[in-house]
């Protein structure tokens, strides 16, 4: 029971923490706040086809990545980049392909990206709207 208190708040933290795409950038997936981690993040795309682009800063453990809808994860967990010198920025692209089926009739796509800590504690957590459905 304790172990689905913590993912459901562990869950609910990342999720409050969702970057929305300004009023102004809204098809091109540009954000408007940035982690000390993560920048020049960057969506394209729509309907379940989107490409994912930025620059990851690695500290002691390995960014990940998972794709959700805030009720199902659609792409369980990926990795993003490795272990590298603290100092360096990393380039990153990720290419997301959902089938028709795992897209909601009213809902949002979500990124999620986070490192792992040597523990395996979820650090640095980062997250952006692909895409919002309504119908």
């Amino acid at each position: 029971m304790r172990k689905k208190i913590l993912f459901y708040l562990s869950f609910f933290m990342l999720f409050m923490n969702v970057v929305q795409p300004s009023a102004d950038a809204a098809y091109s997936g540009k954000i408007r706040n940035e982690n000390v981690q993560i920048r020049h993040v960057k969506v394209l795309g729509s309907g379940g086809r989107y490409t994912v682009t930025g620059q990851v800063k690695v500290g002691e453990g390995t960014y990940f990545y998972t794709v959700e809808d805030g009720h199902n994860v659609l792409i369980p967990e990926k990795t993003l980049a490795k272990k590298a010198d603290k100092s360096k920025w990393l380039p990153f692209k990720v290419k997301i392909n959902l089938a028709k089926e795992q897209l909601p009739p009213n809902g949002t796509i979500i990124f999620y990206a986070y490192e792992r800590d040597a523990q395996g504690k979820i650090v640095h957590a980062y997250s952006i709207v692909l895409e919002k459905f309504y119908h």
